[in-house]
């Protein structure tokens, strides 16, 4: 046990799952490598679920892969994902960035096209990863993080007696085309 510094994951996506719903779009899934074992993804995961209830719109079970585990950022895994899909999604809500890469590649192998087939958003704004079109994401300000890290330690040093503390650094919505629905 000890302090916890971590971005902020559930409000966000809300947000990003509110800018799906605000374009008309119903059937939207969510892809994340293990909701279970990691606050973080376990967070986003609820936000997904809160902001679907929240428009009155219950979440279709075949469109739901939060807790996939085993060799999950295996290229086959993502074909695998894209096949079982009974039914195609409007949009997936990605865990992060890297996900939605390997979604949007094996979505285009299948034909399926991003955006105007399914839209997709990621996660942590990882410009390196990105494919165009540039997913919608969450910029996580690491440099911010990191440097909220350190504060925390060297105040723990100077503390140690001290209740632990959980700080959570805000992140920001960045809606690129991925996400955007051309009618």
């Amino acid at each position: 046990m000890g302090d916890v510094v971590e971005p902020e994951s559930f409000q966000p996506t809300v947000l990003l799952t509110r800018h799906l719903i605000d374009q008309g779009m119903r059937r939207i899934g969510f892809l994340n490598e293990n909701s279970r074992a990691y606050e973080t993804m376990h967070d986003r995961f609820e936000g997904y679920l809160f902001a679907m209830r929240q428009a009155g719109i219950e979440p279709d079970p075949r469109l739901v892969k939060s807790d996939i585990g085993g060799e999950f950022y295996d290229p086959g895994n993502f074909e695998r994902i894209v096949e079982s899909y009974t039914v195609l999604p409007e949009a997936v809500v990605c865990g992060n960035d890297e996900i939605a890469k390997y979604l949007t590649q094996a979505l285009r192998r299948k034909g399926i096209r991003v955006p105007e087939d399914v839209a997709v958003t990621g996660f942590d704004n990882d410009e390196e990863g990105m494919l165009d079109p540039f997913f919608t994401t969450v910029n996580v300000d690491v440099k911010w993080l990191g440097k909220r890290m350190v504060q925390c330690f060297l105040w723990r040093m100077a503390h140690p007696a001290a209740p632990y503390e959980k700080i959570v650094v805000s992140g920001e919505v960045i809606i690129r085309k991925s996400s955007i629905k051309h009618k």
